[in-house]
């Protein structure tokens, strides 16, 4: 439903959709859930940050941001990965774009 034009397709191609229906979390809001989406292009993802981040849907305010890209444990090992849909990176990333848990804390 989440990849549909009405809703985050209409940013661009989506790639992968995960849906946390935990709602262990209760922040000021109430019980929430969360949505991990995925694009194709890094400058869909940005526009449909801006366009939802903090916009209020039936009482409730929207939080969206970038996440997070690990490395895939098979390039860590200099092995061939034999996931064909792998989500993880097999190449090194952007030096600027790159941080250490300590960093992002």
């Amino acid at each position: 439903v989440l990849k549909r034009p009405e809703y985050f397709g209409k940013f661009g191609k989506i790639h992968k959709v995960v849906i946390n229906n935990s709602t262990s979390y209760a922040g000021s809001q109430g019980p929430s859930a969360s949505a991990y989406v995925t694009y194709i292009r890094s400058e869909d993802a940005l526009r449909a940050i801006q366009c939802v981040n903090n916009v209020v849907v039936d009482g409730r305010t929207l939080k969206a941001s970038l996440g997070t890209t690990k490395y895939c444990s098979y390039f860590l090992k200099n092995m061939q990965c034999p996931k064909p849909d792998c989500m993880y990176l097999h190449e090194l990333g952007d030096e600027a774009a790159s941080f250490t848990k300590e960093e992002m804390q």
